[in-house]
């Protein structure tokens, strides 16, 4: 593989095309965002910040006041940013601990040359064996796992967002927040809290 180029492994597209807080949360805003359109705009750690302050009390709304109606009846689909490269034993032990259905996580790739990638893989794959050999083959190294999709009971969203390895915890995809027919995950946003120093 030419060390020129970054890697660019993606295994599914995980974006989500729907539009933003037409939910009954936010039933009151007049012109629902496309969440693509509206994480584009965090050009700064303020704009992450703020973003992250609306979407944790959305998240305590859901856990203590809506019930929400999803394929898989009280669960929400998220997508947890995490606040720092973590390992396979810490990622198993919250999604143990949160009863997350996962479905895909992110691993952080690095070349000697220090470019970066990320590496999309679905989660009863990511073991560690696993990841090593794919980061041998793209001559790079495995850092940690940056972020996870899945589903997580809504009882359960607000106390996972408090966790120290946990930046954010979005929620947006969400039916009940979100036109979204295809049930696509909304963004990770690892790549920018890392950009803008927010990795711990």
């Amino acid at each position: 593989m030419n060390k020129n180029k970054a890697i660019s492994i993606t295994l599914g597209a995980m974006l989500l095309s729907g539009n933003l807080f037409s939910g009954p949360v936010y039933a009151q805003q007049q012109k629902p965002l496309d969440p693509i359109d509206r994480i584009s705009q965090l050009k700064n750690s303020e704009d992450i910040l703020n973003y992250k302050k609306e979407i944790e009390q959305i998240n305590k709304e859901l856990a203590e006041q809506v019930s929400l109606r999803s394929n898989s009846g009280d669960d929400v689909k998220i997508t947890l940013t995490f606040s720092q490269f973590i390992t396979e034993s810490q990622l198993k032990e919250i999604v143990e601990k949160y009863n997350i259905k996962p479905k895909m996580v992110a691993a952080r790739f690095n070349q000697d040359d220090g470019k970066k990638g990320t590496y999309f893989v679905a989660f009863e794959k990511a073991k560690q064996e696993e990841i090593n050999r794919v980061a041998e083959k793209n001559e790079a190294t495995f850092e940690g796992y940056i972020e996870l999709v899945g589903d997580i009971p809504r009882e359960q969203i607000d106390m996972l967002s408090s966790e120290e390895e946990v930046f954010l915890v979005d929620p947006t995809a969400d039916k009940t927040l979100s036109e979204n027919p295809k049930e696509k995950y909304a963004p990770g946003l690892f790549w920018k809290i890392e950009k803008h120093e927010l990795v711990k």
